[in-house]
């Protein structure tokens, strides 16, 4: 299959999305900078890891779901059970990759005054919370924001 004039082909549109996704997660924390626990803390939904592939693969965790003392800010976990459960954020084998997490709190929200959850965490993580669930919980139905 050949694509439109100007339009990249699907693989090259994978090779840009995998390339922005390393450059994006590059200065995040591995599971051996965190240390022990991380790796069952993502498991549990308590943390956002983000799968790569290259050049192994590992997960990487954004940082702005950390507060200064390095535990996850409050009610983080509760956003991810919200987002899973009712935002279709599972893989076939309801497992996350991370990414469409990330892309929700990195994307301007309406009910945060057009600021980012991901900028609104650290000050705020209720108003995030309570975003995530008008958004997916009560307005789910209705098309979203």
């Amino acid at each position: 299959m050949t694509s439109s004039p100007g339009v990249p082909d699907p693989t090259s549109i994978l090779a840009m999305a995998a390339a922005r996704r390393t450059e994006l997660s590059r200065n995040w924390a591995t599971a051996e900078d965190l240390g022990e626990g991380a790796t069952e803390m993502r498991k549990s939904g308590q943390l956002l890891g983000v799968y790569l592939t290259d050049p192994q693969p590992h997960y990487r965790f954004p940082a702005w779901q950390f507060q200064q003392d390095g535990w996850p800010v409050a009610h983080f976990s509760e956003m991810l059970r919200i987002m899973r459960d009712h935002g279709g954020y599972l893989d076939k084998h309801r497992s996350p990759t991370g990414w469409s997490e990330v892309e929700w709190f990195l994307t301007p929200h309406v009910l945060l005054n057009g600021e980012c959850p991901a900028e609104v965490l650290a000050h705020d993580p209720q108003a995030v919370l309570e975003a995530a669930r008008i958004e997916f919980i009560e307005d789910g139905n209705a098309g979203g924001f």
